[in-house]
């Protein structure tokens, strides 16, 4: 098993947060399973996706390469995480992790009815996975209510962020054959800077929307996967993740999920 770790640095720019996590996760994978290589590339990026699609196009054409594991340079998590991902076995897995600045007036609403300030905190913050992505189904066993699809520490949700996100090769080769379009035989310019001469797949492209054009930067991805390849999307609620924005903060979906908010 070998994994590119791809990491898109905005303006070469990589937190120490993320920083120590590569090299806790290099040192813990190096010394605890020889069967896993972990291949890391930190690439200054202006536009992020196409960083992203460069990472992609490198494990797409090097057959050598089973996975692609993306890491936004302000992200930060324990090894156990990637252990859980690959331990899952989808294509496509993510991470609940927190998405933005700390809402002060969203914590102290929380904190009136939490019974200690980090509870507040966790369920204060916002998460990629988290709210209205999360798919809900009819509880069997109680009319009208509705349950998480749930299995080993994963949920179904309807899109993920792709600030941590887990990329199997089968899913880049199903993206290539059933959307031809995000195949490039020649690489564009832009993409030499990242060393591609090669074909290119443009998979984190961003799609416009039909109503007003403008478009998503974060879902291309999993748009093409779910929509033209019928893939599902999984995320890691169970571990920890944390985030550099103005502070630190670190988020914990298992915990909001049992203090009942999603």
């Amino acid at each position: 098993m070998k994994i590119l770790v791809g990491v898109p640095a905005y303006r070469q720019s990589v937190s120490t947060t993320c920083l120590q996590t590569l090299v806790t996760l290099f040192s813990s994978f190096g010394k605890t399973y020889d069967h896993i290589s972990l291949d890391l590339k930190i690439a200054q990026a202006t536009v992020v996706h196409r960083a992203r699609n460069a990472f992609a196009s490198i494990v797409w054409r090097d057959p050598s390469f089973t996975h692609l594991l993306l890491v936004d340079p302000d992200i930060g998590f324990r090894p156990s995480l990637l252990e859980r991902m690959l331990a899952f076995g989808e294509p496509v897995v993510g991470a609940t992790y927190p998405t933005g600045s700390f809402d002060r007036k969203v914590f102290a609403a929380f904190a009136r009815e939490m019974d200690t300030g980090a509870d507040a905190e966790v369920c204060a913050l916002e998460y990629a996975g988290g709210g209205s992505s999360v798919i809900l189904v009819e509880d069997p066993d109680q009319h009208g209510a509705k349950e998480l699809i749930l299995r080993d520490g994963f949920m179904r949700v309807r899109d993920i962020g792709n600030d941590l996100l887990l990329i199997g090769r089968e899913a880049l080769e199903r993206i290539a054959e059933k959307v031809p379009s995000t195949v490039l035989e020649v690489a564009p310019d832009p993409y030499k800077q990242f060393g591609i001469t090669g074909p290119v797949i443009q998979c984190f492209d961003p799609i416009p929307e039909p109503v007003d054009g403008f478009f998503r930067e974060d879902d291309g991805f999993t748009r093409r996967w779910t929509e033209a390849c019928g893939g599902e999307l999984w995320a890691c609620f169970m571990e920890p993740v944390q985030r550099r924005v103005e502070d630190t903060v670190a988020g914990h979906f298992l915990t909001k999920l049992q203090l009942g908010h999603v």
